[in-house]
């Protein structure tokens, strides 16, 4: 099911498609309600993990991703750059 989102969502991103910031962070949002509920149990089940640094550290990403990318496109124009910005990365010709 997220694989063909994948597909359209790096596509989008690499070429720098607006209309995929809602797609994304509805996908986020999902991907992080579904990874706290296996990290719940995971934590409390029936059979709760016997090690949970290597646990977390396995699956700590997973529940971090969709809070970068909900950030990350959480503004109107997640590709515009702010000129207010002194970070930018582009160097400005004299």
């Amino acid at each position: 099911m997220f694989c063909p989102f994948y597909v359209v969502a790096i596509w989008a991103i690499l070429t720098r498609r607006e209309w995929i910031r809602i797609p994304i962070i509805i996908y986020s949002s999902i991907l992080f309600i579904d990874l706290s509920a296996f990290f719940v149990e995971g934590i409390y089940g029936d059979l709760p993990s016997p090690n949970m640094l290597i646990f977390t550290a396995g699956y700590g990403y997973y529940q971090l991703f969709p809070i970068i990318a909900i950030a990350r496109f959480w503004k109107d124009h997640p590709f515009t750059i702010d000129p207010a910005c002194k970070v930018s990365g582009r160097v400005k010709a004299q």
